[in-house]
This record gives C-alpha cells, structure tokens and sequence, in this order.
C-alpha cells in the first residue's frame, strides 16, 4: 500500500514528537494533541484539546487519557481530571474534541485511515475496532512488556547482566532484602511494576523512606548503583528481523526523573557494543512473542565498565523523534526510513532494504521543561526549528529551539504532576556548546510565563 493511499494522523502528548516521527514516512494529514504550540511549518494540521477549554490551558493529559477522548464515544473522564472546570463544561469540551476527529477521519474519503501514535494504551483498541490501522505492537503485548518485573526475568533469562535484586510481592519482603541491599551498596532501588520517566520509583536507604513509598506490589527492589551514564537503546522489531538504530545518554536529575537525553553517548566503543548486542537479543526475545514496532531498553553504566539492563519502554521514546530525524536527514538515495519500516511492519510486510546513514559528527541533546503548579503564559515563543529541519544543512553553526511552549494567554492549572511546558532541542559542535544553547533556552521559558501563588 503506498503512502498516497493512506491518511495518516499522528497522535501524541508532544506534538512534534509524533510529527517527526511520522513525516519520515510521509507529513502527517493532522496531528490530534492535548496542548496548542507553534510549528516551523505553518501548513501542520494541528488539533488540540486544550484549545476547546475556556480560557486556553495546558494540560499533563496522559496518552491513555488522549486515546480515550479520541476513541470512545461519550467518554467519561475521571474525576481528578480537572477538578477546577465544571463537570458539564469539560464533558462538553471533550465531546467537541471527538467530533473534530471524527470529522478528520470522514475527510480521508476512501483513503485508509492509520493511526501514528507514541505509545499504544489499552485504549487504542477502540481504533481498531472502528477500522483503522493502528502503527507499532498490539496493545496488549505493550501490556506485557511494559511490567518491569517481567522485563528484569526475560533479561535474567537471556544472561544479559541486572542489578542485584528481586522480585517481591510484599512491603514486607521489600523490608527484608532492602536491609540486605543497604548493607551491601549504602542504599536501594524499589519500583513499582509500571511507571516510566522515574514516576513510581524511588531510591531509599533508610526504613522511613520506604514506608513512604505509596505503591502497590509486585516490586522490582535492586542494589543501587552509582551511573557513569544512564544509556537508552532503540531498536526497531519487523516480522523478519530486528534493526538496532542506536544510543543515546539519558538526562536524569534528582537520582530517577527523566529529563531528555544527549548524544553521542559518552560510552566507551566496546561498552556501546555490549549493548547493542543486547539490545538485539532482547528485541528477539520480544518480537517471538509477537512485538512488533519501535522499542526502547534503559541501561545503568558504571565507572567501571560494566553494563546493566535496567528496563524495556514498549514504544518510541521520547528521544526517538530527534534520533530518527538525525538518521533521516542524513540517509543514502534509495533506502528506506525507519519509519517506512514500521508502517511496513504495521502493514505485515518484510524488509527488502535497510537504511542507510552517513550522519556527520555532531551533538545534539534534547531537554525537557518541567514546571508545577498555577502559572499563565505571557510571551509566545516561536520555534526556529524542529526535529528535522535542525539537522538539516548543520555542521556549520550551532542551533537551538524551544518546541511546544503553548501561546500566550494559556493557562497552567494546578495538577498533582508536573507539566512538561516545553521541549529544547540542540545541535552543535560540541557538548559544551550544547549544553550552553540549552541553559539560554531555559531561561528564556522561565522569562516567558508567569507562576500564579
């Protein structure tokens, strides 16, 4: 099936996340996102959620929550969803949103509809019921895979290295190897079965901290380890082979959270070819249970050489737009993108030709923005690039943008997480002048919205 035969909407939190993640394959015919931004291409068919409240907001939606509004007919949110708009207020903004897809979808004619997302929840099977194509692995493989006890088995089962630990199905058996754990490396690591980006998870070294610890079992309890880097592999799964696209280093602050990520990894050749030959046995494991699709595993590094799987993201990761595009940019004539793959793959078809790629040696990083609590934006920041066209024609100058910062006049409420405001993207020479492009960038943001008491 060619591309000019499918209508393809891309759905995603980050709206130049998912767009650059589809664009390789063809420019999404709409995007449907929770907050409005500004786009380099004014032509992009943007939708937002947050644009049928009154006044504009910008909103920490979930993706399961975006693929509910979107998929299910009358949806009806959760309570905490936004405690400070009217009930019927936000059931009528929410429906409003439903009837602009839908009025979307009925403007693809006899085009086949496919549904480009970040990662597939539970509830995307509500598109495919409606007949769409939906990219990447079924949901409920996504389910399986995104356990983090499973995923500690299958790379034990696989003799790929893990932190010391277990598995436990009790705070009280968490107390036991927790004091085992501490003796041996100062302090633990206790996560929650699901989570991601260092939610549900949390480092603790005394008995206080873990009877902090709000979550429910089973759970994942390990050494803790002191990281040279926190490194995040992807790979690509078809029906006939597994790609390995490449490495990044993961920005993490405050010990767990996820901040972004930065390249090239600082990783020693051969720790990167540890890795990747990992990476390749895991995405088997994976794709003989059926996964199919982008996938992503984290790692711990160690001043000392060692690796350490740590856990398996069944979906694109947050990074994957700047990765694929920096590939794209700089793929051979006549080889495919990453993302042609996966709509092959989507489509039950095999790889006759692997891409191919000459990338010039640049840095580049990509940084999240996190803010909380009330705010109201005051200036809008246009971006100068996004994840494509900042590669395009670098090496010579170094660049920086401010993706998805919402216009001004939109407002923050209060939520109990934190709001991704923005995401900044660099590319340079080096990673010092990267890392200054990004501290520029933060305070420009940090200038150009108002915190509310």
């Amino acid at each position: 099936m060619r591309a000019n035969e499918l209508f393809v909407i891309g759905i995603g939190k980050d709206p130049t996340h998912i767009d650059a993640c589809t664009r390789t394959y063809k420019k999404p015919d709409a995007l449907f996102t929770v907050n409005s931004t500004n786009y380099v291409d004014p032509e992009t068919r943007d939708t937002a959620f947050g644009e049928f409240l009154t006044p504009p907001e910008s909103m920490p939606l979930s993706e399961p929550i975006l693929h509910s509004i979107l998929a299910v007919d009358n949806y009806l949110p959760p309570e905490f969803l936004h405690p400070d708009v009217p009930r019927e207020t936000l059931l009528r903004s929410i429906g409003n949103f439903r009837r602009a897809f839908l009025d979307c979808v009925a403007s693809a004619g006899r085009k086949k509809v496919v549904m480009n997302t970040y990662f597939n929840s539970p509830f995307v099977e509500n598109f495919r019921k409606q007949g769409y194509i939906v990219t990447g692995p079924n949901e409920k493989i996504v389910e399986q895979f995104s356990s983090k006890t499973m995923a500690y088995r299958l790379a034990q089962s696989l003799g790929i290295p893990v932190p010391e630990g277990n598995v436990v199905d009790s705070l009280d058996s968490v107390a036991t190897l927790f004091k085992e754990l501490v003796q041996k490396y100062g302090s633990a690591f206790v996560s929650s079965d699901k989570g991601s980006g260092g939610k549900n998870s949390l480092r603790i070294s005394n008995v206080e901290q873990l009877r902090a610890f709000n979550e429910h079992p089973p759970f994942l309890v390990t050494g803790w380890m002191e990281k040279l880097a926190s490194p995040n592999s992807l790979v690509l799964i078809g029906n006939d082979q597994v790609l390995y696209v490449g490495l990044t280093d993961q920005i993490i602050k405050k010990d767990v959270l996820y901040y972004g990520n930065s390249y090239p990894s600082k990783l020693a050749p051969d720790q990167q070819q540890r890795i990747e030959t990992f990476s390749l046995m895991l995405g088997r494991a994976m794709q003989k249970r059926g996964y199919r699709g982008f996938a992503g595993f984290d790692w711990i590094a160690t001043a000392e050489g060692a690796e350490y799987f740590s856990e398996i993201n069944p979906r694109k990761n947050r990074s994957s737009s700047m990765l694929i595009s920096y590939l794209d940019t700089h793929r051979d004539p006549g080889t495919p993108s990453l993302t042609e793959l996966e709509m092959l793959t989507t489509l039950g078809e095999e790889w006759n030709t692997l891409p191919e790629s000459s990338p010039p040696n640049l840095h580049w990083a990509m940084q999240l923005y996190k803010t909380h609590g009330k705010a109201v934006v005051k200036n809008t920041i246009r971006p100068q690039f996004d994840d494509r066209s900042i590669f395009q024609g670098a090496g010579n100058d170094d660049r920086v943008s401010i993706l998805n910062f919402p216009r001004a006049g939109t407002t923050l409420s209060q939520f109990p997480q934190m709001h991704d405001l923005a995401r900044i993207i660099a590319v340079g020479r080096s990673g010092d002048a990267v890392s200054q492009l990004i501290a520029t960038a933060r305070a420009t943001i940090r200038d150009s919205y108002q915190k509310k008491s």
